[in-house]
Order: C-alpha cells, then sequence, then structure tokens
C-alpha cells in the first residue's frame, strides 16, 4: 500500500522549517531537499516538497582536504622542494645608464 504524504510549497516549507524562503529555493536548485518534485508549466516551473522532509544539514567550512593536499603541505612544512616543481626565476633587471649630467658635461 503507498503512504500519502502531504506535499507543500517552498513558501510553506520554509515557515515549517522557520528559515528564508530564498534559502529553500537555494536548497532545492542545488538537489540538497529530498523529496522535492519539479513540475514544468507552460507558466513556468514550481515546486512540490513533502511536508515530513527534514531540513538538510548545515554545509559550513572548508570541505576536507584530500590526501593528495595533506602531502603537499606536509612535504610545505618540513621544507622539502616536490619533485614536480621547478623555481619560479625571473630574469635579473639590468642596470639603468644614468641620465645625470655632471657640471663638466656639454
Amino acid at each position: 500500500m503507498s503512504r500519502k504524504v502531504k506535499l507543500v510549497t517552498p513558501k510553506e516549507y520554509a515557515e515549517i522549517h522557520q528559515v528564508a524562503y530564498t534559502t529553500v529555493l537555494y536548497w532545492l536548485n542545488n538537489g540538497r531537499v529530498e523529496g522535492a518534485v519539479k513540475h514544468e508549466t507552460p507558466r513556468g516551473p514550481y515546486w512540490e516538497l513533502p511536508v515530513d522532509t527534514p531540513r538538510p544539514k548545515k554545509m559550513s567550512g572548508r570541505p576536507p582536504l584530500t590526501d593528495e593536499e595533506k602531502a603537499q603541505r606536509a612535504v610545505e612544512k618540513l621544507g622539502l622542494p616536490l619533485f614536480d616543481q621547478t623555481p619560479a626565476t625571473r630574469p635579473k633587471a639590468k642596470a639603468k645608464k644614468s641620465t645625470k649630467k655632471g657640471k663638466g658635461a656639454k
């Protein structure tokens, strides 16, 4: 037997979960609300969300480092050069000739 789930609009979902309507739209556009359905109509799309869907988890902060990034940071901390890196060298600037005229210059 299929269970009938009450569907709500994003505005109602925002009121239920006490968040801004624009935040709910952001979650929907990024696929963070499970069970949300987007309907296309000639006048434009609209969303329906199950009322019992929990609020998405907060994803704040920096994402965890990959193993390669951890290894690179460890090497940098020890001060060892990486094999695939070549030092960036700039050509030395040439000395400019002086254009000052002395007392004896004509």
